[in-house]
């Protein structure tokens, strides 16, 4: 049973590369999302600029905005990285990144320029 040995097929390979890359996916996409909420709570001022130029967004909502999206980014993507509550966690970031490409759809179609805010005052 020697390293050329295709008995057991990709069955018995494939699973184990599996798991890893959806770790590795799994973990990446995490701090991407925890990097991204420290970088907005690290200047609260300047991610609030940011979505005031979202012209959409009502203003009474941007000072509850400018701390609650930081906030769920950081505990989602920390659960993402601890792997808890996957099977909940998964469909709201999931959900979160529809609504962020399609509001950064929205500002790039009325041709607005500048930082997205996608990493708060960590992107200029």
């Amino acid at each position: 049973m020697g390293v050329l040995d295709f008995r057991a097929g990709w069955r018995g390979r494939f699973p184990s590369l599996k798991r890893r890359l959806s770790f590795l996916l799994r973990v990446l996409l995490g701090l991407l999302f925890v990097v991204s909420g420290l970088g907005k709570v690290s200047n609260l001022a300047a991610f609030h600029r940011e979505l005031v130029l979202y012209a959409f967004l009502p203003a009474w909502s941007l000072p509850v905005l400018a701390v609650a999206i930081p906030a769920v980014e950081y505990f989602l993507g920390a659960c993402l990285v601890l792997g808890m509550w996957l099977r909940r966690v998964v469909p709201i970031l999931a959900g979160l990144l529809v609504v962020f490409s399609g509001a950064l759809a929205y500002r790039m179609a009325a041709s607005a320029t500048g930082s997205c805010g996608c990493f708060g005052g960590m992107g200029n």
